[in-house]
């Protein structure tokens, strides 16, 4: 088994901290993963974590110069797990103070344009993680920013 046999499989970041994210990995099926409610939309509100079963190991990672961005509210987990959209966006802190005037760090949510997520989605200097991406190709990309 090499590293390009496990796969993402979930992830979470720990409300209030940008600069942190726990990745789980698995060399399972992607089909057969599940966790509760992921058919359900507004996934972070009623989604559960994936099944430690289907989980081989997991990675936290510490981010600097940097901050991790989920997508909200229109989306489930089965539409992450069928890679509709990025399940995490890495965005270098520079982006925010060079393209959209404001500080990350100290720039209250409300003041931020919204969806911030939308917004950074096709910015050329972000990292997209999706499910399904292989252990050594998302790990390889974190470390080049860490």
């Amino acid at each position: 088994m090499t590293n390009e046999d496990y796969k993402l499989i979930d992830f979470f970041k720990p409300e209030g901290l940008h600069d942190r994210i726990i990745l789980y990995y698995s060399n399972k099926e992607q089909e057969n993963i599940r966790g509760n409610h992921w058919d359900k939309k507004h996934y972070e509100d009623v989604a559960g974590q994936v099944d430690d079963k289907d989980t081989d190991f997991k990675v936290t990672y510490f981010l600097r110069n940097h901050v991790a961005f989920q997508p909200v509210n229109n989306w489930s987990k089965n539409d992450l797990k069928n890679r509709l959209t990025p399940c995490l966006i890495i965005v270098p802190k520079s982006v925010f103070k060079d393209d959209f005037g404001f500080d990350i760090d100290t720039t209250p949510a409300w003041e931020r344009p919204w969806p911030l997520y939308d917004l950074l989605l096709g910015h050329e200097e972000i990292i997209k993680i999706y499910y399904g991406d292989s252990f050594e190709e998302l790990h390889n990309n974190v470390l080049k920013i860490l």
